[in-house]
């Protein structure tokens, strides 16, 4: 799923086809699947090792103490978690598909320059993203914000004419898009460049 806005999945797998450097296999990379709303790690958690998103797609979030949730990042293959940019991690990591993920030791990253500037450009590309979903956030109504979402999915000029599966729950869009959960049925006035209209069940 190609990402070229924060409302919908950062993939950077553009970055990850112009760049040949990959995670070689090694016996102290490990592989792990996580099924669908696992937690990979838990804000807070010690930041120990390096994780890949090889498949799947997962959602950083942040909990207020009322319990209401803001999904901060969608994160597809291509995608670094838990950077070591601080100790502990900022965030919860959840899976929100099946999701195979490939750890790196810390130690690994810093013994490798490449690696470090991959990442490097990873988190300047996100910042970016991160200031979209700021003005998504602070100066779009809500209709705005979610034909912002649906635009970014069919951005691609081949998926206008294909139907595309969204693998987030309304929940999950609404806390995302910082709306209240809702429902969208066939709605003529969502049109991006023709007749396009959509249905979340």
């Amino acid at each position: 799923m190609p990402a070229r806005s924060s409302v919908t999945v950062t993939a950077l797998a553009d970055i990850a086809t112009r760049d040949p450097i990959q995670l070689q296999p090694r016996t102290s990379f490990d592989n792990r699947r996580f099924s669908p709303r696992q937690l990979i790690f838990q804000q807070g958690d010690p930041c120990r090792c390096l994780f890949e998103v090889l498949e799947g797609t997962v959602a950083l979030t942040r909990t207020l103490r009322d319990g209401r949730r803001q999904i901060v990042e969608l994160l597809g293959p291509g995608a670094y978690l838990g950077a070591p940019i601080e100790a502990h991690h900022a965030a919860n990591a959840e899976a929100i598909t099946g999701v195979r993920v490939r750890l790196c030791p810390l130690r690994e990253v810093e013994q490798s320059p490449a690696l470090r500037d991959k990442l490097s450009r990873q988190i300047i590309a996100r910042v970016e993203a991160m200031y979209e979903l700021a003005v998504v956030l602070g100066r779009k109504t809500a209709p705005e914000r979610l034909a912002s979402f649906l635009a970014a999915l069919v951005e691609d000029s081949e998926a206008r004419s294909a139907a595309i599966r969204i693998e987030l729950s309304q929940a999950d869009i609404a806390d995302h898009l910082g709306l209240e959960r809702f429902r969208i049925r066939w709605n003529r006035s969502l049109r991006f460049g023709g007749s396009w209209r959509t249905r979340l069940a």
